[in-house]
């Protein structure tokens, strides 16, 4: 994505308004910024930008986060001695099946299983095992040599429970491989994991997609990705605000049917409220500062005419008291999508002439930025030749 720095936003609207770059003060380069950070909230959520809009391939279920198998019982004599072979080597007690099991161990931090919600009141009748299961993106066990799929196993031969403020709630579940077989079983990468595996209960279905928590809104979603072909259809979703005390501000997707989806969503406006960096300050997780990298200065105007401008905000995301800078671990940039310079420079200066009585030249630029989102419309859908579909609301 092509960005504006905050500060080209900042120089233009300050000649629009008749403020002096080289004196700007506090009080007005904060009204800019609140100004801005406004508008950017007001046009982000108008149009399906694809500057806003991203992709996500996940699939719906509760996710598996680690396995192991369970140890079998050793041989023991009368008196609890373990029996070995000649090389010292533990006998182990084989099962009638000729199984052993797997315990799957699922994320906690993910919306909860809860037994009471079973239906059949299959957690008081004590039948939550014959609860039919199904898993989505499978992972495969080897047994002989061959590569076996866990989607072929469809019940659970025991599980275990937890209780919190809600319920008791399942967080290990136990199935059954073929004796001798081995499981390579993928790093844990989160719910949207590409190699995550989830797990789905017949009778307590949660086809739960959890987005990110930089994300504000699932917009779309399809069961093949619409970006490769256009006989894509799309599928239907409810957006839920479902009680996780160990997630707060997260957005939850609750599907009808199993398997592989393809989400549209968008992400969340950039916020706008820091003021100019401050050497030797300790800055701590969610604090923003404004500093000009090129001119390595918090100032608002230009310190040296040998160097470039790019003055944009930076959040925090550790504790820190170095400077900003595009590679750091300590701070992140704000950006700014290059396609919305035009309606935040007009829109900004018109808010700013509203705020000192000046409303009737407001008025024009309010007319300009309004042609800007236009202007941008035209871009995509005419000049770009977008031929996926675009819904935007106002083409006129």
């Amino acid at each position: 994505m092509k960005t504006v720095p905050f500060s080209d936003i900042l120089a233009e609207v300050c000649q629009l308004i008749g403020l002096d770059r080289a004196t700007l003060n506090e009080k007005s380069f904060g009204a800019i910024r609140d100004f801005t950070s406004r508008r950017i909230g007001t046009i982000w959520d108008r149009e399906e930008w694809p500057d806003t809009n991203r992709f996500l391939r996940t699939f719906p279920g509760n996710p598996i986060q680690s396995i192991e198998f369970i140890d079998l019982p050793p041989l023991t004599t009368e008196l609890d001695d373990i029996l070995t072979t000649e090389n010292d080597i533990d006998l182990w007690v084989q099962t009638s099946a000729n199984t052993q099991d797997l315990r799957l161990t699922l994320d906690t931090n993910f919306p909860r299983i809860y037994a009471e919600d079973f239906s059949d009141d299959a957690f008081r009748l004590d039948t939550i095992t014959s609860t039919a299961i199904s898993f989505q993106n499978p992972f495969y066990y080897n047994f002989n040599g061959q590569l076996e799929s866990v989607a072929d196993i469809k019940s659970m031969s025991d599980y275990e429970t937890a209780q919190d403020g809600i319920g008791n709630y399942i967080y290990q579940v136990v199935i059954s491989l073929p004796y001798g077989s081995t499981v390579s079983f993928p790093i844990y990468q989160g719910p949207n994991g590409k190699l995550t595996t989830t797990i789905v209960f017949e009778k307590n279905p949660k086809r739960i997609v959890e987005l990110p928590t930089n994300l504000l809104q699932g917009l779309s979603a399809w069961s093949v990705d619409p970006r490769i072909t256009t006989r894509s259809v799309p599928v239907d979703f409810m957006v839920e605000d479902l009680t996780n005390p160990q997630k707060e501000e997260t957005t939850y997707l609750n599907f009808l049917q199993n398997g592989e989806k393809y989400i549209q969503y968008r992400m969340n406006a950039e916020r706008l409220f820091g003021v100019g960096f401050n050497v030797g300050q300790v800055y701590f997780e969610k604090a923003q500062v404004y500093y000009d990298t090129l001119q390595g200065s918090s100032d608002y105007n230009y310190l040296s005419i040998a160097s470039g401008t790019a003055g944009d905000f930076w959040n925090c995301t550790s504790p820190t008291a170095s400077y900003p800078e595009p590679q750091s671990l300590f701070w992140q940039r704000v950006t700014i999508p290059y396609r919305f310079k035009d309606y935040l420079v007009n829109g900004v200066s018109a808010d700013f002439l509203k705020s000192e009585g000046r409303a009737d030249e407001a008025v024009a630029l309010d007319q300009l930025a309004e042609m800007a989102v236009q202007q941008q419309i035209d871009v995509l859908i005419r000049q770009q030749g977008q031929n996926q579909k675009l819904n935007m609301a106002y083409t006129y």
